[in-house]
Parts: C-alpha cells; structure tokens; sequence
C-alpha cells in the first residue's frame, strides 16, 4: 500500500481508506457460521441478492491484520476522519482478530460467542436486556457482528425485547433484519413491522391462483363428474412471502447506504401492510367455501350436486374481486432499478405521490414501478428524457384521474414493445418533444375526452418527434382524423410541416403523398432522404410546394431525379428551380389588370400561356374580349354552314345579353380565379424545373452505367427501371459493383449476361469433373403448363431476363424487394452460373408464384422458400415435379444440405432450403436407399435401377453434399 500522500487533496485520501476498508476488512463486519467443519465468514457488503462469504484461515487473519497496521501508519490524518480515534480503532480491530484466531485455532465448534473470549461482551448484553443464552445461534452471530460496533447492542437489544424478534423470527431473517437496523433505524422498523405481519399470513403464500385452481375448474355437473376425484388443492412451487421478504432482506443489505435508502423510501410509501391485511380478510372468507366444497366432492353424490354448482359461483365471485397480487421480490427487483440513479428516483418519488392522490394507491404503485424498471432495462433512456417522461405522465394520469381505461398503454409492457407508445418516445424524442406528446394528449382530451384512442398515440408521437409543438398536434390530429389519414402520417411528413408551417389542409395533403408513395417501398425510403435533403438545402418550402403541385408520376421521377444527381455529383449540383423574369405580351391586357403580374410571368414559363390562361377564366368569369370573341367565332360558324344557326342562335342571345350586362368580377371569383393562376404558375415553374433535372439526371445516369448517350436503350430511363436501380446506389462496393455490371450486360441485350464470367466458367468446370454437364443450364428449360382445379391454365418456366428477376421480391414483398436490405442478392441470383427463378404466371401473364433454385458444390439441386399468391394456383404441388425433371436432365440430385456457394460476388442471401426429405424420404438418415448405397463397394453406383432414384447417375458423396 502507498502511505498517504499530504499534499494530495485530502477527499482522494479518505476514499483510499474507505477502499482498504472495504476491501481488507469488509469480512470482519459479519458473523461466524461453520459449514462442514470449515469456519465461514458472513458477512454480504457490497453484494446484491447473495450472502458474501469469506473462508476464515491463517491467510485471511494476516493480511486483515498487516492492512490495519498499515492504514494506522500510512494515514495518520485521513484514518481519523474516516474511523475516529485511529488509536481506539486499531485497538479493537487487533483485538477482534486475536479471538477470530482463538476461535480459529481451537475447535470452532467449543467457543460458541465472542463473550467466552472476550468478558467485556457480557456487560454489554446485560445493559442491553439480553439474555446470551436465548435462541444461541441468534445471539452468537449477534456479538460477532456488532463486536466493533458495540454502541449497536444497547438499540438491537431493545428492539428485540420490544417485539419479542427471537421468538418468531428464524436466525438468518433476523440477522439481514438488525443488520438494515444498524444502518437505518426508521426505514428497518417498517420492515421488521413487515416480516411480523408476513409471519402472521404466511398461511396465504404468494397469492398464486393454482392454490384455487381445482375449485375454479368446474362450471357444470359434466365437469364435476369428471374432475371430482382432483380437487385438491395443487401444490405452489413458488417462493412464499417469507422466502421473498428473506431475499429481499439480502438484496436490501448487498446495497450501498444511498441506493439502500432510496429503495426503502418507496417501501414506505406503498402499503404493503394494508394489502397484506386486505388478503388477510379475504382468505378468511375464502377459505370456508374452500373446505367447504372439499366435502362435498369428498361425500359425493349427486344430491351434492346443487351445492358445489352454487359454491362454485361464490369462490369464482371471491376470486374475481381479490386484492391485487403481491411479489415482493419482483417489486423489489423493480426499486432496486428503479433507486439507481438518484434523479430518476427523486422524479418517481413526485410520481408517486401524484399517483396516489389520483389513484387507487398502492395497485397502481405497484404496476407502475414495475413498468417503469422495465422501461429503463430495455432502453437506458438519457436522465433527462426519462424524468421529462415521468413529469409528463403524471400529468396526464392527474387529469385523467382514476379511470382505468385510460391507463392502458402504460399499465403494462405491452407484447409488441418495440412498436408502442413508450418505445417511440424513449428511443427516439427529446425531453421536448416529449413535453410535448403529453400536452397535445391533454389538449385533445380537453376538446373531446373520448379521444385520443390508444392506437391514436404513436401517431401523435410520429408528430411530436417531428417537432410539433403541443398546440400545432392537437390542430393537425383532428383534422388527420376527420381526413382518415391519422394512420398514415410519419414523423417525416410532420417534420416537414412543422419547417415550413404547413396548414392542416396542407397537411393532410401531405400524408396523402406520402400514403401514396409509402405502398411502393421504393419510394419509402427515398422519401425520408428527399426530406433530410432539402433541409439540407434549407429549401423545405421547395419541397413541400413541389409535392402539392406535381402529380405522383413527377413527384416518383423528381425523387429518383434528385436522389441520383446527389448520389454521383453531390449536393451542390442539385439544380434549383430559378426565377422567371415576367414577360409582357398584348393578350394579358384583356384581363382584370390585377392579374397582370401573374400572367406575365406565367406567359414567360410557357409558349401555350395564353390558351391555359384562358382555360381557367372560361370555368369561372368570362371578360367582355371573351365573350366577343365567341359570338364573332359563332357567327362566322352560322356564316358558313347555315343548318347550325337554329342550333347555334339561342347561345348568341345568351351571350349578347351578357355582353350587354357584363357584370365586374366579384371578389370571390378574383380569389378563385387568383387560386388557380398561382397554381399554374407553380406548375409550370416546376415543370422547368424539372426538365433541368431531367438534363443532370441523364448525364449523372450514364455516368453511373459508364455508358455512352447514343448506347442507352430506352428501358434504362423508364421510370420503374430508374425506381429499381437506384436502390444500388446504396449497395456496398462489391455488389455495387457485380449490379452494375449485370446492367451495363443487359443494355448489350445479353439475356444471361455473366456466362463469360471466370467465376460462372469455374462451377461449369468443377462441375464437369464430376460428371454433371451444365450445358444449355438454363437456357434450353422449357416452359411447363398446367391446368388448376378452376379450369386457369398457370405456366412455369425460367426467368431468363435480369429485368425480370429484379422483381423476385417485389412480386411477394420480401426482403428482396427493390430498396429492401437484401436487395443486393437479387443480382447475385442474376449473375451467379448456379441459381435461377422460376415464375408461375397466370393468363394475365401476372406472376403468382415464385421460387429459387441453387446447385451446391457437389452436384446438389437445393429449392428455397416457395412464394406463391394464392393456394388455388396450386403452385406448390406442380412446381416441385417441373424442379425434379431439371435435375434430372442435368444429372443434379435435389438435396436440402450443402452450399450453394456465392460465385460472382462475396455476398449473397438465402431464406433457406426446402426439407427435400418430405418429399424423398428415401433420402431421410437411416433410409433404405441409403443403406443400399453405404453397402455397395466401390466408389461409384451408376446402376440403381430399383432405386427411388433411378435412372439418376451420381456419386455416392451425393448424399452428404458437403
């Protein structure tokens, strides 16, 4: 050890001691007990729900006895501030070691207590009221513990005498009982107050229902006929409330002084004795009719018949209004998380008390801890997120007051935790944001109590992790609601209202988007990165008017557009839309003239201004040029073919006469009317816009495919081609790299693209060498039709073309879908020499049903998890059959084991193969075919020919397919 260090600060000393202490001479703070003739320390500091124990031998004593002389010359200054008088300590510790040794050295079992060792001890049992030789082992382990804390006995001697502790409690109980005592007096008397009461009502164990099970298990006369010789009460075989109250003792003692005190101040406020007693009583009304019910099915009979029915009615009555159930231990584990950091426990504290005032008291508590602990388990929320959470559910609970359904999201974790309410909020919100949920929740409330629903919250987390205020959620939810869009709205589309101040009209619009957008999942995700872009860009306010003014086609292309331009060439080459210098022209001065700004620059967006202009005024208020202009246009019409003039005359006198009274335009139809010219204007501004995109994205699109403009085929700027391979983008080098390839292959109009691939040329060879030849693999596979029960005719054949195979997962919505996470592997599939697709497409040519092949290492053919759409195709039963003839043709043998290796690309991904033993068992270990095979000499079996498998050839190392 290091002598104290004077000119270090003295607290770094004073914890150097502490540390000695603690870890030299925490033994010396227990007591004595002998297992198998060894001599064993309990002592339990600095544990947690296990009872310490140190082996006592020569070596323990030495080292104990070194490290006191050594703090006592080491730390003259910092062992007083930490001790006391060092001198009187270093006297009774020695002391203490020179009985130990004694003790040690004579036959533990003949020196039962300190007192025979050392006389002084008796003096200090007689002034404490204790009679040494009442209950021995209690008070043997009594002196040896409190040996260097005499002042102790006098206090433990009284409480024992005042409570009569020997007489009903067992010697380990008591010890963890005084022990709290000595460190806490107040908080130790409530729990000695509880283990008195426990004792009491230990008859009604943990409470476990399976104590009433037999007599809850009958509801008619069939029932007690066949049940009446099991009425017996099942045994429990969980811990009783005294085996609890024990546990929770050790674990109470194991802690640190601080996290100790903070666990017992939720003990004291949850009354537990009251709902102890409240057991007490209902057992004692319980319990009659359960003896009483034992006769009767033990008389039998059936004039008893009656009777049971009728007590069967009165356990099941009790049963279902009995108090809340109590596990200490359970509750305890949830203090002990709950008391770990002294901030949290002074917020659950407050949320305790304000519980308790709006609530049923202690059931609640009692729930709440324990979802609480649980909540801190799983997710280690931040301090101040965590205590915003508990301020914010107090004060919803405090005004929602004592209604039970209102509890529900937070009365227990719920089984899907990941998806609810508190899981958003703690993983993902701000003390803010969730200052936030809890005030829009009472603000809904406060306009219609009978919302928000449960299935309404995560939705008006999605808000508030979206940076609504209160104010604005509560705005937005009931016109979500009233929309029918609440379900749909994402914290992206939120965030995105609240940059930009979104009306709720504008909202909901938004949502519908987004909705849109959301049913094809590839552009989910894109969504969520056009967001994080344009606030990027600080153009939000682009973003949004973009959205509501395009329709969904542009909105797709613009996405994709953006997504690519800033995945090549960055950010900063995102072209932005540019301003329109206003253009004049004569036809803009036959309208109002406060529309003239408007017109003129839409004029300068379009060559067809003038007639998309006129379009929206003919819908609403016709000008006197106008309806001149028509009557001249109808009178050359009547001009030129006279027939038409009856047809054509009565709308003339209708025009004339409202040319005769051409009423201004009213300030309704100006508003209407300047709605839709600002509609066209943004229109047409991001239509430019978006033909500027269109350039970079072009330029950006060949750069990516490393493909010249004039080689491009047209189905490589198809909007859904664009929407599947953008994905790639995100690919990790090696398969971006092998998805690249596989297109730049396809542009070439190479149907199977990857043949000259030396990875592909590799398999064919290793396969060759084993006698299975690959050629026309799986070019020359033809198709097979068949007809299902409903008279359709399904065809199944290969998938050949990579743009087919591209939507293998779309068809099913699997992971491999486009810009699903294991998107990568579709072009894997589509590269590597040893897999295919088979579809199964209907009439329509729609696919209905889908599956992979692999051949392994070794000749194997494997068939992964089989998709179909509906059973009435019957895909399974005919796939399986057109799978064997390929093997069969190709001299593969169908195996479930394997590997089908990656031979392209480093990565690759399967969903497992199918048990081919379910439908060739002769496969299966142990089978026939097998033993034939295994008994056969000779490497090779080329003639099986009553085998289930002939006229196949293979190896005999088929059967393993390593």
């Amino acid at each position: 050890m290091k002598p104290e260090n004077f000119h270090k600060k003295q607290k770094q000393s004073e914890a150097r001691v502490k540390t000695i202490i603690r870890d030299k001479l925490g033994w010396m703070s227990g007591y004595p007990t002998v297992e198998h003739g060894q001599l064993i320390w309990r002592h339990g500091q600095g544990t947690y729900y296990h009872d310490l124990t140190t082996q006592i031998d020569s070596d323990v004593i030495r080292k104990s006895q070194r490290a006191i002389n050594t703090l006592f010359r080491d730390y003259p200054v910092a062992l007083p501030k930490v001790v006391g008088n060092a001198q009187v300590w270093r006297q009774r510790h020695l002391s203490f070691l020179h009985n130990v040794k004694q003790w040690f050295v004579n036959d533990p079992g003949q020196l039962n207590s300190p007192y025979e060792i050392d006389k002084s001890l008796i003096k200090a049992m007689n002034a404490a009221g204790l009679n040494h030789h009442s209950r021995d082992d209690l008070m043997r382990q009594l002196l040896w513990k409190f040996d260097l804390n005499r002042s102790m006995i006098k206090p433990i001697g009284q409480i024992i005498h005042d409570i009569q502790l020997t007489d009903w409690l067992d010697p380990h109980m008591a010890m963890n009982l005084l022990s709290l005592f000595a460190v806490d007096q107040n908080s130790s008397l409530m729990l000695i107050k509880l283990a008195n009461l426990i004792q009491r009502n230990d008859h009604i164990t943990d409470f476990d229902r399976r104590l009433l099970t037999p007599y809850l298990r009958f509801h008619s006369v069939k029932s007690i006929k066949k049940h009446q010789h099991s009425f017996a009460p099942e045994p429990i075989t969980g811990r009783s409330l005294n085996q609890q109250l024990d546990q929770v003792l050790l674990g109470l003692n194991g802690l640190r002084n601080a996290h100790r005190r903070r666990c017992l101040d939720y003990f004291a406020g949850l009354g537990v004795y009251q709902l102890i007693n409240d057991w007490q009583q209902w057992w004692s009304l319980m319990q009659p009719l359960c003896d009483k019910t034992a006769n009767h099915i033990q008389l039998g009979g059936a004039q008893h018949w009656d009777a049971l029915i009728d007590l069967h009615h009165q356990i099941k009555a009790m049963y279902d209004n009995k108090p809340s159930e109590l596990s200490l231990y359970h509750l305890f584990e949830s203090m002990v998380s709950c008391a770990n950091d002294p901030h949290i426990h002074q917020a659950l504290l407050r949320f305790q008390v304000t519980l308790q005032q709006n609530q049923n008291g202690w059931p609640q508590v009692q729930e709440f801890i324990g979802f609480f602990s649980g909540l801190l388990d799983l997710h280690k929320p931040k301090k101040e997120v965590f205590i915003a959470y508990l301020h914010g559910l107090a004060a919803y609970l405090q005004f929602v007051g004592a209604n039970p359904e209102e509890h529900t999201p937070w009365r227990t974790l719920p089984d899907y935790y990941w998806g609810s309410t508190d899981s958003q909020l703690l993983r993902k919100a701000s003390s803010q944001q969730i200052e936030s949920f809890f005030t829009a929740v009472i603000a809904i409330k406060e306009i219609d109590p009978n919302k928000p629903s449960s299935n309404d919250l995560n939705e008006i987390v999605s808000m508030s992790l979206g940076d609504l205020n209160a104010q604005t959620i509560c705005e937005y939810y009931f016109a979500l609601i009233q929309a029918k869009l609440l379900d749909d709205v994402s914290h992206q589309v939120a965030y995105l209202a609240h940059q930009t101040g979104s009306t709720p009209a504008e909202l909901t619009s938004l949502v519908r988007i987004h909705q849109a957008l959301y049913e094809d999942d590839i552009y989910e995700e894109a969504f969520e990165a056009m967001v994080d872009l344009f606030v990027r860009m600080q153009q939000p306010k682009l973003l949004v008017n973009w959205l509501l003014n395009q329709d969904l086609n542009q909105i797709k292309n613009g996405i994709n557009h953006l997504r690519l331009i800033e995945k090549v060439f960055g950010v900063d080459a995102i072209p932005l839309p540019v301003t329109a210098q206003p253009q004049n022209a004569t036809w803009i001065k036959s309208y109002p003239k406060m529309f003239h700004d408007v017109l003129a620059t839409i004029n300068a967006l379009s060559d067809q201004a003038a007639a998309k202009v006129k379009n929206i005024f003919k819908g609403v208020w016709w000008t006197k040029e106008m309806i001149a202009n028509e009557i001249s246009q109808l009178e050359h019409v009547v001009a030129e073919d006279s027939a038409k003039k009856e047809a054509i005359s009565k709308r003339l006198v209708k025009l004339q006469r409202q040319s005769q009274a051409h009423q201004p335009i009213t300030h309704h139809k100006a508003q209407k009317i300047g709605q839709k010219l600002h509609r066209l204007q943004l229109q047409l501004h991001f239509s430019a816009w978006q033909e500027r995109l269109a350039k970079q994205f072009i330029g950006a699109w060949h750069q990516l495919f490393n493909l010249p403009a004039s080689d491009v085929p047209s189905w490589l700027t198809h909007h859904r081609t664009i929407a599947k391979l953008t994905p790639i983008l995100d690919f990790k080098s090696p398969s971006k790299k092998l998805a690249i390839q596989v297109i730049q292959a396809r542009a070439r109009d190479e149907i199977k693209p990857m043949l000259g691939i030396k990875a592909n040329q590799n398999f064919v060879a290793l396969l060759s060498q084993q006698g299975i030849d690959l050629t026309g693999w799986p070019d020359q596979i033809k198709p097979l039709q068949y007809t299902t029960q409903e008279q359709e005719v399904i065809t199944l054949s290969v998938a050949k073309d990579p743009l087919e195979i591209m939507d293998m997962g779309g068809h099913f919505g699997t992971c491999l879908s486009p810009g699903d996470f294991n998107y990568f592997s579709v072009f894997t599939n589509i590269a590597d020499i040893n897999k295919q697709v088979i579809y199964a497409h209907d009439e329509q040519q729609k696919v209905v049903g889908r599956v992979l092949n692999g051949i392994t290492d070794h000749g194997g053919l494997q068939v992964f998890y089989r998709y179909m759409h509906h059973k009435k195709y019957q895909f399974h039963q005919h796939v399986m059959p057109f799978i064997e003839q390929i093997a069969l043709n190709f001299g593969l043998l169908m195996t479930d084991r394997g590997t089908v290796s990656s031979l392209c690309c480093n990565k690759w991904y399967d969903d497992g193969a199918h048990n081919i033993q379910q439908t060739h068992p002769g496969l299966a270990p142990g089978s026939a075919f097998r033993k034939q095979l295994l008994a056969m000499k000779g490497f090779c079996a080329h003639s099986l020919e009553n085998s289930h498998y002939f006229p196949y050839v293979f190896d005999i190392k088929h059967l393993y397919f390593q």
